[in-house]
């Protein structure tokens, strides 16, 4: 109606210009009284944007007073920077199109800007032909401010906006919501909200609506439900929704229930994909420790024959032209003894099934029993091996095969890469409850650019090239069971300083810790007939170990061998025989090791018998597993010569100690 009322007036100010001043018509009178004193701004313009009109809800608004407007540009009231856009507009018009619902900037008499909403319409001539503009403006609202905002709002959300009455029809969204579900927006507009609901599913809604709207509480997005959205075309697609309800006005108007849509088919999808590259890791990594497994027997199998047989050749052709050639064979299978474990090691800590027995370990003994294991190599490599250390009653929590190969690892690095005439210490301290044990050389240092690849398994800095053995894995496996027993490790290294590699571990209360005796602590006896006959028993399925130590025997002639393939069989000959000793291999053909040891330690006429057990693993937690099911100690595959020649000579001085 003001539009009308607009276009009115202005046109009989135009007509009144173009007419004698003695007509007068009553409603052109009438119009043009209600425009001078509407509330609201309307100004008329020539096309050149001349103001010809000026009401006092003008002069109001903007505090212009006619006298200052009329004949003046209208753009001396436009914002510079909207200058170009109020011309493009005003052109619009101009060429007789009708503009409604402008929100705008105009300048007031003091230059302070106000907002206000502005229609603007072209005035024409009795022949109909353009040649005016006439505007009606006037502040905007807070209302309207609110609104603004709540829509731009909901335009700049990145979820789907849809705003419910409480008859259930949708009454505002944006446009995502199109984007998302595929309709126009005037589409949406005044249709049920089912329409965007999977069919199956829309007579539940109704009732979960209705519910919702009279008791409203906030639901954030996702809330642990499983929910579906349908597209224009049909298809249906997860969707993650919140609800909220606006407050409603004073008037008595309903609240709206709004509603965030978001589409999570990309999410579900990554999701899924994510669930099956888990799954598939799981099953590689379950495939690749199966294979492990096998492979650890197989490669170990023959490697026992080889270790085995090479040793006893060794001592058999000491002094002949072929000790040098065999000695190569024992040192390379050494070697890959040693590969074998250290891969096998890093495979079960990536697969969480190392075992870590964690205890008090006194020093002093790991360290000394470690120099004594390094020191043959240092004295081959022309390396001093040193002990620098505080000899007080330290304790320290860990797992003592684990810390004893920890230290090897560092000690054979310490000399392996050393120079002759180098030298190497190895020493601890202990305090804040803490112990750290280092092991320092003089040797070449490290070079800081490549320090940051020291724990990365296979890379060994370049130093395959320089003839010294080695596989690269020892430090990354020694850093992993540090970690693993809950300490660190600290490396300092200056090219041409040597290096410093520091273990920090937990220290822990002294006391005795109870162990399992481990075969070879006791050195091999003299090689001498002049003992007692004694038995072995040896359960064992694998014809080249039985061969290995039916060769051993040959050195201890005072030992008969008897073999069994069976856990069965064994258990039957250890009550025929009584032997003096059983070497019992875990993994038979009927029965587990663990079985038939438990066998023999059930039956009254076997169960003082010592009994050795034969493992490719030597944890602790196997080892403790092994002395609650009554194993008198155990050996590590591949069989070490020394290591079992001292065992049969421990049990043949007890046996001439009991007088038998």
């Amino acid at each position: 109606m003001e539009q009308t009322q607009l276009v009115g007036s202005t046109r009989a100010w135009t007509l009144r210009r173009n007419r004698p001043r003695t007509a007068v018509d009553p409603q052109d009178s009438a119009l043009a009284a209600i425009v001078r004193s509407s509330r609201d701004a309307v100004i008329a313009k020539t096309l050149a944007g001349i103001v010809t009109e000026w009401n006092d809800g003008a002069a109001q608004i903007y505090g212009h007073s006619p006298e200052m407007m009329i004949g003046h540009n209208i753009e001396e009231m436009i914002p510079r920077q909207s200058l170009t856009q109020a011309r493009e507009r005003h052109a619009r018009v101009a060429a007789g199109a009708a503009e409604t619902g402008i929100h705008c900037t105009r300048l007031r008499v003091d230059g302070t800007p106000i907002d206000v909403v502005m229609s603007m319409s072209p005035v024409r001539d009795l022949r109909g032909q353009v040649v005016g503009v006439a505007s009606l403006s006037r502040p905007v609202s807070d209302d309207e401010r609110s609104d603004a905002r709540f829509r731009s709002l909901m335009e700049a959300a990145p979820d789907a906006i849809v705003c419910v009455d409480r008859t259930g029809r949708i009454a505002i969204v944006n446009a995502q919501a199109g984007e998302i579900f595929g309709y126009d927006r005037e589409e949406m507009i005044g249709s049920t909200v089912e329409m965007l609901i999977p069919e199956h599913a829309r007579g539940g809604h109704v009732a979960l609506r209705e519910s919702f709207t009279a008791a409203p509480r906030q639901r954030p997005m996702g809330a642990g439900l499983a929910l579906m959205g349908r597209r224009k075309d049909g298809s249906v697609f997860p969707v993650e929704v919140s609800l909220s309800a606006s407050q409603g006005d004073p008037g008595g108007e309903d609240s709206l229930v709004v509603a965030a849509v978001r589409d999570v088919s990309s999410r579900r999808q990554i999701e899924q994909a994510l669930r099956d590259a888990v799954a598939a890791a799981q099953a590689a990594n379950e495939a690749k420790n199966q294979f492990l497994s096998r492979m650890s027997h197989e490669l170990r199998t023959p490697l026992n024959a080889v270790l085995g047989f090479g040793q006893l050749l060794s001592r058999q052709l000491a002094d002949t032209e072929y000790a040098e050639a065999l000695g190569h064979i024992v040192k390379g299978g050494r070697h890959l003894l040693d590969l074998i474990n250290d891969v096998l090691d890093i495979a079960r800590i990536e697969s969480g099934e190392m075992s870590i027995s964690s205890e008090p370990v006194p020093v002093a003994s790991i360290v000394e029993e470690t120099l004594q294991l390094m020191k043959p190599l240092a004295d081959a490599a022309e390396v001093a091996l040193t002990l620098s250390a505080d000899t007080s009653d330290d304790y320290v929590l860990a797992d003592r095969q684990r810390l004893r190969q920890i230290l090897l690892n560092l000690l054979s690095n310490a000399i392996k890469y050393n120079r002759p005439g180098g030298h190497v210490w190895l020493g601890w301290h202990a305090g804040n409850g803490q112990v750290a044990l280092g092991v320092r050389d003089d040797g070449p240092g490290i070079d800081p650019r490549v320090q940051s690849r020291l724990f990365t398994p296979f890379d060994r800095l370049g130093a395959e090239l320089s003839g010294v053995d080695g596989t690269g894995i020892g430090l990354a496996l020694t850093r992993s069971l540090t970690e693993m027993m809950g300490g660190t490790i600290e490396v300092e290294s200056m090219p041409g300083q040597g290096s410093t590699f520091t273990v920090i571990l937990k220290s822990a209360q002294a006391h005795k810790p109870h162990s399992i005796p481990v075969a070879g602590a006791a050195a091999a006896g003299p090689e001498t007939t002049e003992l007692a006959p004694a038995t072995l028993l040896y359960i064992e399925d694998n014809a080249p170990n039985v061969r290995v130590v039916e060769h051993l025997l040959r050195l201890r002639p005072e030992w008969r061998l008897v073999h069994a393939a069976l856990g069965s069989l064994g258990i039957e000959l250890a009550e025929a025989h009584r032997p003096d000793l059983i070497l019992l291999d875990l993994h038979l053909p009927d029965l587990s090791g663990h079985q038939v040891l438990r066998a023999i330690r059930s039956l009254p006429s076997t169960a003082q018998i010592p009994v050795v057990v034969l493992t490719a693993d030597a944890s602790a937690g196997l080892a403790h597993r092994l002395r609650d099911s009554g194993a008198t100690g155990y050996l590590t595959k591949p069989l070490d010569i020394d290591q079992v020649l001292g065992f049969l000579d421990g049990v043949t001085r007890a046996n001439l100690g009991a007088g038998t």
